[in-house]
């Protein structure tokens, strides 16, 4: 299946936590994010989806997840994202 690129939406809200706990149980053993927390991820208010957001997946596979806001006004960046191996498996 081929790899894609499109932004994130609210309603992939699901799959984006079960990639972060796949990176959670890699890194840390456990799985440690929450669903509300990915859903005020993406539903922040200063962070347009269509432009700062990005969901990579392999065929239906979701493998890679971003998010770029801005915190600051202006001043500085913040970043949340994922990445899964397996791609092309």
């Amino acid at each position: 299946m081929p790899t894609s690129v499109r932004p994130a939406a609210p309603a992939n809200a699901v799959a984006v936590t079960a990639l972060m706990n796949r990176v959670d149980e890699l890194e840390i053993g456990r799985p440690e994010t929450g669903l509300h927390t990915v859903h005020a991820g993406l539903e922040r208010p200063d962070t347009g989806l269509e432009r700062d957001s990005w969901l990579v997946a392999d065929g239906e596979r979701l493998v890679a997840f971003g998010l770029l806001w801005d915190p600051s006004g202006g001043e500085r960046s913040a970043t949340r994202r994922a990445v899964a191996g397996g791609c092309g498996r």
